[in-house]
């Protein structure tokens, strides 16, 4: 029998829950198109989104295509782009890739079969200008501690 005194437990009890995060499933990263980095996506790099700079810092899943290094270059990362991206795209620079893309920094070395196929990448978002120290590459936006999710 529900009285008021079982309610008030029963309350209390889901309360706790709920602030314990027991009561629902954890979130995951925050979902981000590559479009909405930039506040004018026609203009990379020059101003980044209201959405982009509160996520800053923060692991963000992102969805694109990976771009495939040219002539078995070594560098510490790939491109991530809003399409299939034909060509080096590391024999650019930032300002001459597509304004939907960015590049991500892999803990593990991926293979071709990821590239060319639109995927999910989960990775902490870095803002502004920085030049890769291995290959002197420059970008604007990047994913740090990035990976492959399903």
């Amino acid at each position: 029998m529900i009285n008021r005194r079982n309610a008030l437990r029963l309350s209390t009890s889901f309360v706790a829950l709920a602030a314990f995060g027991l009561g629902e499933a954890k979130a995951g990263p925050a979902r981000v198109a590559l479009e909405e980095i930039h506040r004018e996506p026609e203009l990379p790099g020059v101003e980044y989104s209201a959405k982009a700079r509160k996520l800053a810092g923060q692991r963000v899943r992102v969805e694109g295509f990976l771009a495939p290094h040219a002539g078995g270059r070594a560098a510490p990362f790939l491109v991530l782009a809003g399409q299939p991206m034909v060509g080096c795209p590391h024999c650019v620079g930032a300002l001459d890739l597509p304004g939907d893309s960015l590049v991500a920094y892999f803990g593990a070395k991926l293979g071709m079969a990821e590239t060319g196929i639109p995927v999910a990448v989960e990775g902490v978002l870095d803002l502004g200008s920085r030049t890769d120290v291995q290959t002197g590459f420059v970008s604007t936006v990047r994913l740090f501690d990035a990976r492959l999710v399903s």
